[in-house]
Formats: structure tokens, C-alpha cells, sequence
């Protein structure tokens, strides 16, 4: 796998990362950060002036951050990166290197408290039902084998992740009948009303309908630029097949029908896995990373 100039999507999709790490006082990384790349530093995300377009943000993560006490004054061990919107531009993507391999210079790690958020948004997500049954009908069908590929480099299992990226296809494989993908009230209702509280802000996949935006947060922690890289590029042109129907509706209705009864009884599917990849992919090296990530971890379960 080798780290790409450009993804070659639609400058429609800007996407932003979350990058979790551990080992180092987030004050300390500020006071180096600040003079080489656009980043500001807040607790609890309470800056009034920040702006996405504009600056990363420092920021500690409960689930990640190590509060140490002193008499002078407290140490923050660990925490939240998380960056500035981009687009498939060469100059973003050097800076997510540059701002990844900083990390790793500065004796950052992530282990398994760590998790690794992707944003996509695109203003062809808004109101697109068929767009939202395709995608949730995979995820129905292949949410464990999208977590093996989000895991990235060996099979691991963060103990917060029931927590924090609660599993949907259960819900989902009950929930899928009753919902009349022609009919927004009835998507909305069953999908994205978070009054129910069936789809809480912390699935493995939230999906913030009033801003075009889909959270991805199956991903485990990791700050390597190849799979930084590979986790989006591979979320892109999932949704980018999505939305330009590459990927046929009537055949995963046919699949979901073998899983509700119980005629598909498999955790992970991996031919059928190899198969979506083929679907997506731009090109011959799309298709050997996207394969050769999920392989990876799976050699490893």
C-alpha cells in the first residue's frame, strides 16, 4: 500500500478526521503544533471563534485522555486531533501526511482506547432515499466484515467500541421491512429521528441529516498515513458508488432476505466482501488496498 497524491473523488465530498492517541500531555503537543500547522487548543470543545474550514483542534477525549494531578497544574495525557475540512486535493493530503507523521515523531501512540472518526459530508447526501437504503442494507448485510477493514492493521477489538460505535445490523435487519425507502417521513422516522433513540449519536454510522453529514465511527485508533488514507479513500467510494447506483438494490434485498431467514447465518462474508470492493474501486490499486487491508486483519483473528 502506497500513500497517494489524490483519490481521484468528487470535489463534491469534504471529509474530516479524528485521530486518538495516547502518551503525551496535549498541552505540551499545542506548544509544538501550533508554529508548523494550522491547530488550535480548546478543552471540551469551548472556543467560540473556531472554525472547521480554517484549523485543527487539540482537544482532550474522555474515552482516550489520562487526567495526571499536580499541585501546579493538571497534565492531560492523551487526546483528540481533530482536523480542519478538506477535499481531494494534493496540498490536503500532504498535510494530513505531515500532521500524521508528526504524531508519530513526537512519541504519540494509540492502543486500544483509541479510535480513528471519519465525517463525510455532500450536499447530494440530503434527502437522497435510495442513497440511504443502499447504504444501510450493506451495513445490515456487512457491518462485521466493515469492521475488519476498519481496523486496519491487525484484528482488535476496542473495549469501548459497544459504547462508542454501537453495532446496528441487528436493529437494522428488524427494522428494514417497515421502512418505505420511498417515503422520507418513513426514513426519517425509522432512521434518523433521534427522539426514538434506536439510532443514537454514538452508532457505528450516525448520520447528522440536517448537515449532510454521515459520522463514520467503526475505525480503530491509528495515526499511519497509509491507513489513514485507505479507511477514507475506501468510505468515499462506497458512498460515491452509492449515489451513482453502481451497486444494485434488488440484489441486496435478495441478501437480506437470506439473513432474516436465516439462510445466511455468516458473521463475515469475504467473498462477497471482495466482490463489493470490485464494485467500488477506481482502479486495480483501490481494489489491492482495499483487499489487502481487510486480508490483513483478518489473518489476524
Amino acid at each position: 500500500m502506497e500513500y497517494k497524491d489524490k483519490l481521484n473523488v468528487s470535489k463534491d465530498f469534504k471529509f474530516g478526521i479524528e485521530l486518538e492517541f495516547t502518551n503525551i500531555n496535549i498541552a505540551y503537543l499545542y506548544t509544538i503544533m501550533k508554529d508548523k500547522f494550522p491547530v488550535q487548543f480548546k478543552l471540551n470543545h469551548k472556543m467560540d471563534d473556531f472554525d472547521f474550514d480554517k484549523n485543527w483542534c487539540l482537544d482532550q477525549e474522555n474515552s482516550v485522555t489520562n487526567v495526571e494531578k499536580h499541585n501546579e497544574y493538571d497534565r492531560y495525557m492523551g487526546g483528540e486531533l481533530s482536523s480542519r475540512t478538506f477535499t481531494d486535493t494534493n496540498h490536503d493530503w500532504k498535510e494530513i501526511y505531515d500532521v500524521c507523521n508528526f504524531l508519530k515523531e513526537n512519541d504519540c501512540k494509540t492502543d486500544e482506547t483509541c479510535a480513528f472518526h471519519m465525517h463525510i459530508s455532500n450536499n447530494k447526501f440530503r434527502k437522497n432515499l435510495k442513497f440511504y437504503e443502499g447504504l444501510y442494507k450493506l451495513i445490515a448485510l456487512y457491518e462485521d466484515d466493515f469492521k475488519i477493514f476498519y481496523m486496519g492493521d491487525k484484528y482488535i477489538e476496542r473495549p469501548k467500541s459497544k459504547d462508542y460505535a454501537v453495532p446496528l445490523k441487528n436493529r437494522l435487519l428488524e427494522k428494514i421491512d417497515n421502512i418505505d425507502f420511498n417515503n422520507y417521513e418513513s426514513v426519517y422516522q425509522n432512521l434518523f429521528a433521534l427522539q426514538e433513540d434506536d439510532f443514537s449519536t454514538k452508532d457505528g454510522l450516525h448520520v447528522d441529516y440536517d448537515i449532510n453529514e454521515i459520522e463514520v465511527r467503526y475505525p480503530n485508533g491509528t495515526i499511519d498515513t497509509n491507513i489513514v488514507q485507505n479507511n477514507v479513500n475506501f468510505t468515499l467510494k462506497l458512498f460515491d458508488s452509492l449515489l451513482n447506483n453502481k451497486i444494485s438494490i434488488d440484489k441486496l434485498d435478495y441478501l437480506v432476505k437470506l439473513k432474516k431467514e436465516d439462510r445466511d447465518i455468516r458473521n463475515i462474508h469475504p467473498r462477497e466482501f471482495r466482490e463489493l470492493v470490485t464494485t467500488i474501486s477506481n482502479d486495480f490499486t483501490d481494489e489491492r488496498d482495499f483487499i489487502g487491508q481487510y486480508k490483513k486483519v483478518l489473518s489476524t483473528k
